[in-house]
């Protein structure tokens, strides 16, 4: 039989094309961490608009590798800033059980580098970092995440080598892998995040769920800008590339009254980069659906991300620009409110040993979309705030979130506004190695005398608004919800940390960066 000349030059195109593990091995498996890496340099062999820079190292050592495509190619930050154009990264595999988008990113690479979506690198710089929770990768187990659908090799964990869940690590940045992540944020200033995920829970008829800035302390505009357009728009172009449908991420509450989300606090690193005034887009791959179609489904949405980036490229820098400008008013606590109902795709459910399970039978069910973040906790933002020298690891844990922080060179007295605790609630179970507190305050203003070395956190810097979150003592999710001030708090006495309230003359100097 004679094969035609198109389908052998479809064969020799595939023969040569580099392949992830997942597709050399019909997605029966997925990359181990030296998979990754030789993936990487491969792909830097392949393409001059690639280079792979290594952000740090994990718990156990292994290194974390980045790459960086652009055209013409770059290798620093300062090279991306000079191009003028946006830079967006992609990160995978923050939970190693869920491996999708740690294919899909290095599949999704390949293709800017050495394939038709090149025309990207126009307009865009890209970062990818493919393999985030490597310690945990390498705990691959065909026990681990039994209830997902493949790949039948089996995926890792979903903590880190110490145990840590680095999807709760944003505010604290105690782990290696998020602080090496903090740092490719603080140095390359990308516009636009992508966190790739897998979910837990319901069954739905949604290959991907997605979702973005919600917390209300983040900038209102920047907030409705991607629920209600850039969301809906990259779901539907997903929707006429490959067919599969995508909605916000949720899950049904126990009535089926409602599609309920995750708590939109910081510790999360979307809600993060939506404190840091940047835009993070979640994207979660349907557990129950077949290891290639979330690997692919993944592709799509990135590349959606991706060319909506490109085509948008100015609205993006406008509505960043005026995100940058630190708000008066903070919410510190929030409450989810409706967005009113939506249809959510589901199945009929049949009650088996006491608990509902999905037929094969669809079912549209009509739901109250809990996705609205209300503040219910606000506090105007100071001119500062002033830290005892003492607290020397909150302050460098302000430095690696890459806030400015300064010192008085010498005693000064002013008028300050101070808080005095009246209630310490600690939590007795541990979350992530914490016992978590919420504290009760009122605040006085008094005039204090503040000694030298005292570190003062300005307001009006760009990251003034997530400075002000963190050190507030009743933010729902700050540091000292985190226990870095324990040691200073007394119920009955005043909080470490007061705010100067109007701007003032103070003689002070930078403190030296950390050299990590």
């Amino acid at each position: 039989m004679k094969l035609s000349l198109i389908p052998l030059l479809f064969l020799a195109k595939i023969a040569f094309a580099q392949q992830t593990v997942a597709e050399q091995t019909d997605y029966r498996a997925t990359s181990r961490h030296a998979d990754v890496l030789s993936f990487c340099d491969e792909l830097v062999k392949k393409s001059p608009s690639v280079r792979r820079i290594d952000i740090g190292k994990s718990g156990e050592g292994r290194v974390l590798p980045m790459l960086v495509l652009a055209d013409p190619p770059i290798a620093t930050p300062e090279e991306a800033r000079k191009s003028g154009k946006l830079v967006v990264l992609a990160f995978a595999n923050i939970h190693a059980g869920e491996v999708d988008g740690k294919e899909a990113v290095l599949m999704l690479a390949r293709d800017i580098a050495t394939g038709s979506e090149k025309t990207l690198l126009k307009d865009l710089v890209i970062l990818i970092v493919p393999i985030l929770n490597a310690d945990g990768n390498e705990k691959i187990d065909k026990a681990n995440r039994a209830e997902q659908n493949g790949p039948p090799d089996g995926v890792g964990i979903r903590a880190n080598a110490a145990g840590y869940d680095l999807n709760r690590d944003f505010v604290k940045l105690e782990t290696p892998e998020v602080r090496a992540l903090a740092g490719v944020v603080n140095r390359w200033d990308p516009a636009i995040v992508v966190d790739m995920h897998t979910t837990n829970g319901s069954h739905h008829r949604y290959t991907l769920t997605y979702d973005g800035p919600r917390h209300p302390a983040a900038d209102p505009d920047l907030i409705v800008a991607v629920r209600d357009k850039w969301l809906p728009e990259i779901g539907k172009q997903i929707e006429r590339d490959t067919g599969y449908k995508s909605f916000f991420y949720g899950n049904f509450s126990a009535d089926r009254q409602a599609w309920e989300s995750y708590q939109p606090i910081p510790r999360f690193g979307i809600q993060w980069l939506a404190l840091r005034n940047r835009i993070g887009l979640l994207s979660e791959s349907y557990s129950y659906a077949s290891f290639k179609d979330r690997v692919l489904v993944g592709i799509a949405y990135a590349r959606g991300i991706l060319h909506y980036a490109a085509d948008h490229a100015d609205e993006v820098r406008k509505m960043l620009a005026n995100a940058d400008k630190p708000r008066d008013r903070i919410a510190l606590r929030t409450k989810t409110v409706s967005l009113g109902e939506r249809n959510v795709l589901g199945f009929v459910e049949a009650e088996k040993d006491g608990k509902r399970v999905p037929t094969k039978e669809t079912k549209d069910y009509k739901l109250s979309l809990m996705s609205g973040v209300e503040g219910t906790v606000f506090v105007q933002r100071p001119y500062a705030y002033l830290i005892p020298s003492s607290f020397q690891t909150a302050i460098e844990t302000l430095q690696r979130q890459g806030i400015t922080v300064e010192e008085l060179s010498e005693e000064t007295e002013i008028n300050v506004q101070v808080y005095k605790i009246e209630k310490i609630a600690k939590a007795e179970r541990l979350f992530q190695k914490h016992n978590l507190v919420t504290l009760e305050v009122v605040r006085r203003e008094e005039t204090r005398k503040l000694l030298a070395g005292t570190c003062v956190v300005r307001t009006n810097q760009r990251l003034g608004t997530l400075a002000s979150y963190l050190l507030e003592p009743q933010s729902e999710d700050g540091l000292a919800t985190w226990n870095f001030f324990d040691a200073g708090l007394v119920e009955g006495k005043d909080f470490p940390v007061v705010r100067l309230a109007k701007e003032a003359k103070l003689e002070v100097k930078l403190i030296a960066g950390l050299k990590e």
